[in-house]
């Protein structure tokens, strides 16, 4: 026992150290890559299920990175996933989740760096097979809902 706690209570070699280094790397490479494969199958369970879901977008404008938090009051709604994780993502930062097509009641918050920013509520009929954003302004802790598809950019 007491050569073990010699061993480690001394410094790391220098291929040791690059060792540990090169480890730790492949080890954060593989966590990030499982969260993404979970968040693409929560995307794709969800539209195998429902092929006519439309998809809901949150992001920050003025936000180099956000993330959010999504509760359906009326509807129903998937699990958040990346938005990024969709097959032609329309919206390359953020979250989105699907809705099944009718009348949608959420509320949105906006999340970056770990706080919440502001927090939005819509309600709207979603269609078949379309995409709306929730984009936030973190500038003036606003939110307005668009849609991003056919009608690219326009209002509701």
């Amino acid at each position: 026992m007491e050569r073990i706690y010699q061993a480690l209570n001394r410094p790391l070699s220098p291929p040791a150290l690059l060792a540990v280094l090169v480890l730790c790397f492949a080890a954060i490479f593989l966590l990030l890559k499982l969260g993404r494969r979970q968040s693409r199958a929560v995307s794709s369970k969800f539209l195998a299920e429902h092929p006519d879901a439309a998809t809901f977008y949150l992001y920050a404008q003025d936000l180099p990175q956000n993330k959010g938090e999504v509760e359906c009051v009326r509807g129903t709604a998937s699990r958040l996933f990346d938005g990024i994780d969709l097959p032609q993502p329309l919206v390359r930062k953020g979250v989105a989740c699907h809705l099944l097509p009718g009348s949608v009641e959420l509320e949105a918050t906006l999340v970056s760096k770990g706080r919440k920013v502001s927090t939005a509520r819509f309600s709207f009929e979603a269609q078949p097979d379309c995409s709306y954003g929730a984009v936030f302004s973190a500038a003036d802790k606003g939110a307005r809902l668009i849609r991003l598809d056919g009608a690219q950019g326009n209002a509701l």
